[in-house]
């Protein structure tokens, strides 16, 4: 993996051994076109109060890694006003990650036809979405028709992982799936 962008690139980055000195952990490392590590400064932002559920406060800070200067000052500030209007109280209401693709149709009456059987197609889509991971898990399916269009809001329970990539790849099988059978 390392050692194929390191061929390919590695005149680009002869100089930029800052970036290249751990290559051997390459094995570790699941991104592509992996060339190595950088060095990013991290700053504290906050505190940020927080009101729990039991009443209680919690202040906490926030690392963020950037170059950009007075983002962490910007970010302080915020957590600033925060407090001063009676700090953050935070609920999870729901768990999930969701995609809206799109299906475009030339007449509403054919969108409308489409919205209406997306329900009654919940287990071969479940199968078609689920089939692409381990750990996505489709939760619920909400078509929206808007003129002739149809936005179907996938919405998966992804585990431990934030789910960005996986929610994705799982939505397209799941569009895939519907393209071809209806």
């Amino acid at each position: 993996m390392a050692s194929n962008t390191m061929a390919k690139f590695g005149h680009i980055l002869q100089d930029a051994t800052h970036i290249t000195e751990r290559i051997n952990d390459a094995p570790k490392i699941s991104i592509e076109n992996f060339i190595g590590y950088t060095s990013v400064p991290v700053g504290l932002a906050g505190p940020l109060s927080i009101k729990n559920p039991d009443g209680t406060r919690t202040k906490t800070y926030a690392p963020i890694a950037t170059t950009e200067s007075a983002i962490i000052a910007s970010c302080s500030r915020g957590c600033k006003a925060l407090n001063e209007s009676g700090g953050g109280q935070f609920h999870v209401l729901g768990e999930a990650m969701s995609r809206s693709p799109v299906f475009r149709f030339n007449y509403t009456q054919d969108a409308i036809d489409f919205a209406h059987r997306v329900p009654d197609l919940w287990d071969p889509i479940v199968k078609a979405a689920e089939s692409s991971s381990r750990y996505a898990r489709l939760v619920k399916l909400t078509p929206n028709i808007v003129g002739s269009n149809v936005h179907v809001r996938f919405d998966y329970i992804c585990g431990d992982a934030a789910g960005q990539n996986m929610v994705s790849i799982a939505s397209q099988r799941a569009c895939d799936w519907l393209l071809g059978s209806t």
